[in-house]
């Protein structure tokens, strides 16, 4: 019974999803470098079981990667982030060196998904964000100054994009 369930059940870990979501991931590995390279861009990922920023961390290592939301804690509100598989709490983003943001494609063909990312880019003015295809994959990229539309508490409007603090280094 577990091994028809595993390779019939419409659920997430079901071989079926798995292959899918490893598909997919190999497609946005190939390709997001030729969006943007990790010395210019940050990565936005979201909190998801497929292609989501915990994905991104550990298999593209040399970008900064942003979990998407901030999170509220009760020492206030932080951001998880990554660079070289290690997993940082900011207070503050350390956004001096990068020009520009990319979020890591949700999986496609899920609704659900269609509709979170639209709700997001629905944050930002028209004209903010670009998109481009490129591996047959869809990449929204916008300037890093806009990103305290994302992330208003952990990046101040009118503070320079250029501080930053880990949690651990206070």
């Amino acid at each position: 019974a577990n091994v028809l369930i595993y390779l019939y059940a419409p659920v997430y870990c079901s071989f079926s999803a798995v292959h899918r979501f490893e598909s997919e991931f190999e497609s946005v590995l190939r390709t997001l470098p030729k969006v943007a390279s990790p010395e210019e861009a940050v990565i936005i990922g979201f909190d998801s079981h497929f292609l989501g920023y915990r994905h991104a961390g550990y298999y593209l290592p040399a970008y900064f990667t942003l979990q998407y939301p901030e999170v509220r804690l009760i020492s206030g509100i932080r951001v998880f982030g990554m660079k070289n598989r290690d997993t940082s709490l900011f207070e503050e983003l350390p956004l001096a060196q990068y020009k520009r943001f990319v979020f890591l494609p949700l999986p496609s063909g899920d609704q659900e998904y269609r509709d979170f990312l639209l709700k997001v880019k629905g944050r930002f003015p028209s004209g903010a964000l670009q998109t481009a295809v490129v591996g047959g994959r869809e990449f929204t990229t916008g300037p890093i100054s806009r990103l305290p539309i994302l992330f208003p508490v952990t990046i101040r409007e009118g503070v320079p994009v250029n501080t930053g603090r880990r949690k651990s280094e206070q």
